[in-house]
Order: structure tokens, then sequence, then C-alpha cells
């Protein structure tokens, strides 16, 4: 299979284009079957006749393989990982993880979803014994940051989606 950003091959496997740090699947301009150049407007590649419409785009977009993220380089606005197996892994919502903070942040539920559970145990401790009062502050501190990007990967480091 080939890139759809940067056509370069990779295995089925791989969650991440290793080149150009892309999540397999997405991206226009080349097709992932063949490797070449396509026109971003078509459904299919003009020079296999591959499907390159957005339905094939979906069922790999939000999906990772792999019960390890290791990062193995930093190649821009995302992060490329190595995968080690073919367990299917879904990708967090930052949504449901700001809807967590700002509601139930005081028990560090939107942690416990990320997968930060020592923070989360901490939250509680803090809610435990301020009455509530430190961790209010620090979830509402929460919500901003996972709303404006500044936590943008869960516990694992893959990145949280739209």
């Amino acid at each position: 299979m080939f890139c759809k950003n940067c056509s370069t091959e990779y295995s089925q496997t791989d969650a991440f284009c290793q080149s150009c740090g892309k999540i397999t699947g997405e991206g226009k301009g080349f097709c992932n079957r063949c490797g070449k150049s396509t026109d971003p407007n078509l459904t299919y590649c003009v020079n296999c006749g591959a499907n390159q419409g957005a339905e094939q785009e979906q069922s790999q977009k939000n999906t990772y393989t792999g019960p390890n993220y290791q990062q193995s380089s930093y190649t821009g606005p995302n992060y490329a990982y190595s995968n080690n197996a073919n367990n299917q892994v879904q990708q967090k919502s930052k949504l449901i993880a700001i809807v967590l903070a700002l509601f139930l942040g005081v028990f560090g539920l939107h942690n416990f979803y990320m997968g930060y559970n020592t923070k989360a145990i901490c939250q509680i401790i803090a809610t435990v014994l301020t009455c509530g009062t430190v961790t209010t502050i620090w979830a509402i501190i929460d919500v901003f940051l996972i709303a404006l990007g500044s936590v943008s990967t869960d516990a694992d480091g893959i990145p949280l989606k739209d």
C-alpha cells in the first residue's frame, strides 16, 4: 500500500506513514494501491481503478494497530509510531474528554478516559482533601488545555480525534 499524502510504500499493519507522519489512508494526491499521482476530485484511480472514496478513508482513519505505541520519529505536526501487533485500538475523542473534564473533572474522569490514571487518582485525593475547591480550578484549566490542543494525545501517545 502507498501513502495518499506522499506516495511512500508502507505495510498494512502500519498506522502511520513513516515518511510524512500522516495516518494511513489520510491525504489526497496519490493512489493508495499503485502510488501514482491522482486527481483528488476523482473517486477512482485512473491508473489502477482503486477506490479513493471517503468511505475507504473513514474505515482506516481512526483505527490504530498494536498494543505499544513507541514514538519512532517526529516528522512535523504528526508523530510516527511503530506497530507490533494487529490489535485494534480506537482513538479517544477530544470532545468526550472536554465534556468529562467540564462536568466530572473534579474527580479526574477525563484523565481516566485518556489513560492518565496516576493524574486522575491524584485529582480524586485532592478532591477529598480540599472538598473540591482546588480540583475545580484544575478541571477548568484542563478543559482549556484539551480544547486548545496543549493536551493533544492520550497516555499512549495516540492523537485525540477532533
